[in-house]
């Protein structure tokens, strides 16, 4: 009888490391181009959620040239859950000088210790509030959380649009 309580505990901890493991992956990122001679529109990142217990720090990326402006500019990020409950942000983007002829990358924290509570397909969509010139490519950034909850940017659900 002990053989088969230590046989079941094991069962246990092995499924239950093998949970915990999955809940904690690394960073994941979706992206896509953009016209770097003119983008005014709203592009759509799509991003399966598996892990519904792990917060998560979300963060835009800018891939942008050396002609990129304006230089500080206004964006607008909308998140749409898979249940089709729909939040908008807005953040501020500096695109700092390039010091060579490539490509350079702006990165802005959207949500700190977001937790996505619905595992499936979210629908992220980001425009700039202007048009944008000089802007190669846009990436949302997934990581898990390391210390604190808290939220940056400014967030308007549904009902305020």
């Amino acid at each position: 009888m002990v053989i088969r309580s230590r046989s079941v505990s094991f069962c246990l901890a092995v499924c239950l490391a093998g949970c915990l493991s999955g809940c904690m992956s690394g960073q994941q990122s979706v992206a896509v181009d953009v016209d770097p001679t003119g983008w005014d529109n709203w592009v759509t990142l799509t991003y399966e959620n598996p892990d519904t217990l792990g917060s998560k720090d979300i963060s835009l990326s800018l891939r942008y040239n050396a002609g990129a402006s304006p230089r500080i500019g206004t964006y607008y990020v909308g998140t749409g859950a898979p249940s089709g409950a729909l939040t908008e942000d807005e953040l501020q983007v500096t695109l700092d000088p390039v010091t060579d002829n490539g490509l350079q990358e702006a990165r802005v924290l959207l949500r700190k210790g977001a937790l996505l509570a619905e595992s499936g397909r979210y629908v992220f969509t980001v425009k700039p509030a202007r048009p944008t010139v000089g802007v190669w490519s846009v990436a949302l950034e997934f990581r898990p959380t390391e210390t604190g909850v808290s939220s940056t940017g400014r967030r308007r659900s549904n009902r305020e649009r």
